[in-house]
């Protein structure tokens, strides 16, 4: 039952360069730890999941070239996969070195969309804030397109991984990009 999580890795590279292509970005893909394995069912509940992180990263983390030259980055976004074994538990970290997650826009959303009042909302710890975005209907998208906006993602993501017993955290650096942390049961 146990598979290369290569099987879950391999269409990313192209997936990426096809969303690259439509957003006019360039951004380059590193996966390490093709060799770790995982349960087949795994693979499969992970594909929609990662293809969402992907997709974010790609359209909200990762800035334009000309954007990225602005604050002295290298043009080319750089999303880095790392798939590890931790004890009993098989750790991916999604790591991109985009913008990161803008707490003021995210709570001016999540306000705007009723999720959380602006009370609420200044009292929340940093962790709690970077979490509204997986509450189904929030999106930080400018305008929807066929790649983001349409309020359905994160909450996906969170709901497909712990359908498998599985949970995500995240580690925000504003302006230097953003770590997200898949936890799975071995």
């Amino acid at each position: 039952r146990m598979q290369n999580i290569d099987r879950l890795f391999s269409s990313l590279p192209r997936l990426l360069r096809d969303i690259s292509i439509e957003l006019n970005k360039e951004i380059e893909l590193r996966i390490e730890g093709s060799e770790v394995e995982v349960d087949r069912e795994m693979v499969e509940a992970l594909r929609d999941p990662l293809t969402h992180i992907l997709r974010n990263a790609a359209d909200h983390g990762i800035e334009t070239a000309d954007e990225r030259r602005i604050v002295g980055k290298d043009p080319v976004g750089l999303i880095r996969i790392v798939a590890r074994q931790s004890g009993n538990q098989i750790l991916i970290e999604i790591i991109d070195d985009g913008r990161g997650i803008n707490l003021d826009k995210l709570g001016t959303r999540a306000i705007a969309a009723k999720i959380v009042t602006a009370a609420d909302w200044q009292k929340m710890s940093e962790k709690a804030q970077l979490n509204t975005i997986f509450v189904a209907g929030l999106s930080t998208a400018e305008r929807v397109s066929s790649i983001s906006g349409r309020g359905v993602g994160m909450d996906v993501v969170k709901s497909n991984l712990q359908a498998i017993g599985g949970t995500v955290d995240l580690e925000n650096y504003e302006g230097q990009g953003l770590k997200m942390t898949l936890r799975l049961p071995l």
